[in-house]
């Protein structure tokens, strides 16, 4: 015990700050604290967990699992299975009680394997990784959190799991549970936000640096093991028996989904929003929210994001792929497409395809699209500047335009930035012209989408355009409007919006944006 709680040493607190890259451990190793130990009896059985909210010692909502994989014995989670336990449900009541507590706190338990009863061993006041999971009425804490503080009554969000087992992200990925048991549980994957899966999926930052996988190469060494693949706990069903279940998940959980459900529920006909260049869904979680809760939602993310052994690089193929993914969900018409700038375009050429097997598909909606498609594309910018407090609009050449931009604030990333894409794009070009497919080191989203519409030439639609624009791109966007008016042969409807490009989707514009949605969508 004392050797225990004997004071960080000089040398771990210098081997914390330079392989694990955290000064705290300096802090800590200067005030010469001894460390706290607790010791608790051993309880044989299988790790558990309970997250609850709680307002003024009332619990308002709670989930509670059983830990199917972890990170070692007494490691974190890496796959959980949601249980109905009124035991841990219930001393968690109790203590919230007792303690007056407000806001997320966790219990960690372990259950007994030789009588099944819940032992409580830990109390964390914090949000854990369980907080976040909408799983109906009395598991949705964060929409009962919403109701509390808005004085609004309780509506909880869309259930959007339809599997018990889940596997945290990034933890599971990293520590590998075995391939049969991930596929097996729901992967709790942001894919709607894959810039940041990307950087999620790499190494914790702890261990990026040389020296932290140096000293991992020697540990092991030392050591003669591999990596920790994790400690699978017993399961209430066979990983075949939930991977048969009926769900919508993808077979590979370690790639991410064509479709997005946005929101899922809803006995409404399927709007299916298009990303813009970036291939970003994120962003359209605000104007999901001020639509109607009847409608389910789905986006679609970029093809170049999804894993496939070869990235499509023309428009006409890219439509046909997200169609017979769109396809598996809502097999038959009509169809509702909603597309954000350079998705406006995608929308347009699904619809054309849609359009020419005989499907019926709704006007098509292209929210704030700018000129990048060949031969919409002008030879002066628009650029925008304040004087005297008004918005001024001037024209001007586009290498007068970039080289205004370099000697601005960020002018350097800009730069790189600009001529990163060139680079990437003049590649995509060489690759195409000899039919070699694009490495995938190459492979950028932006990048590859633009690349796909600057060589686009849209085709006559026979159905009609609703086109959300704001004032803003008003100019910018002017000659798109007159090709539009003659490719649609039922004519294009406009509707007005606040904001500009970027605030479009962000509050409190995207309410606008959503009020006109709603309105184009009623029309049908």
């Amino acid at each position: 015990m004392a050797q225990m709680s004997r004071p960080l040493s000089p040398s771990r607190a210098i081997k914390r700050l330079l392989v694990d890259r955290d000064p705290f451990w300096i802090l800590s190793w200067r005030s010469r604290s001894p460390q706290q130990v607790i010791v608790q009896a051993h309880v044989d059985g299988t790790p558990a967990n309970c997250a609850v909210l709680c307002w003024q010692g009332k619990l308002l909502a709670g989930i509670a699992v059983e830990v199917v994989c972890a990170q070692g014995e007494t490691g974190s989670a890496t796959v959980i299975r949601v249980v109905d336990s009124p035991a841990m449900i219930s001393a968690a009541e109790r203590l919230a009680a007792h303690l007056g507590l407000s806001g997320f706190v966790g219990f960690d338990f372990v259950i007994e394997a030789s009588t099944g009863v819940p032992y409580l061993i830990e109390m964390n006041p914090r949000v854990t990784p369980l907080c976040h999971l909408q799983l109906g009425p009395g598991r949705d804490l964060v929409s009962a959190l919403a109701s509390q503080l808005s004085g609004r009554p309780l509506t909880p969000a869309p259930l959007l799991i339809h599997n018990n087992q889940i596997a945290y992200f990034p933890q599971a990925w990293h520590r590998d549970p075995g391939e049969q048991l991930l596929a097996a549980t729901f992967p709790d994957v942001p894919w709607e936000e894959p810039v940041l899966v990307r950087e999620l999926i790499r190494l914790p930052w702890p261990d990026r640096s040389l020296l932290a996988r140096l000293s991992a190469s020697l540990r092991r060494l030392i050591l003669q093991k591999s990596r920790t693949t994790g400690v699978v706990f017993q399961t209430a069903r066979t990983t075949t028996e939930v991977a048969s279940g009926d769900n919508d998940l993808p077979r590979d959980p370690t790639k991410p989904p064509a479709l997005v459900p946005l929101r899922q529920s809803g006995s409404k006909t399927p709007l299916f929003i298009i990303h813009g260049a970036d291939g970003q869904l994120g962003r359209f979680h605000r104007l999901v929210r001020h639509l109607e809760p009847e409608r389910p939602v789905y986006g679609v993310l970029p093809q170049s994001l999804l894993g496939e052994p070869v990235v499509l690089t023309s428009m006409e193929q890219l439509a046909a792929f997200y169609l017979t993914q769109i396809q598996r969900v809502c097999p038959e018409g009509p169809y509702y497409l909603l597309g954000y700038s350079f998705g406006g375009y995608m929308a347009l050429e699904m619809a054309r395809q849609l359009s020419s097997r005989g499907q019926a598909v709704f006007p098509v909606g292209m929210i704030d699209v700018l000129p990048m498609t060949a031969g919409l594309r002008p030879d002066k910018v628009i650029e925008v500047a304040h004087e005297n407090g008004r918005r001024v609009e001037r024209k001007t050449s586009r290498v007068a335009f970039h080289v205004r931009r370099v000697f601005r604030a960020g002018g350097v990333r800009y730069a790189l930035d600009r001529l990163r894409g060139r680079a990437l794009r003049i590649a995509y070009t060489l690759f195409d012209a000899i039919h070699r497919p694009i490495p995938a080191f190459l492979q950028r989203a932006y990048d590859l989408n633009w690349f796909a519409a600057a060589r686009h030439m849209p085709e006559p639609f026979p159905g009609s355009i609703s086109l959300f624009q704001t004032a803003a791109s008003h100019t910018a966007a002017q000659a798109a409007y007159g090709q539009f008016a003659k490719l649609a042969g039922g004519g294009v409807e406009f509707y007005e919006l606040s904001g500009d490009h970027k605030e479009i989707l962000e509050e409190p514009h995207v309410q606008s944006l959503a009020a006109q949605v709603e309105n184009w969508l009623a029309k049908r």
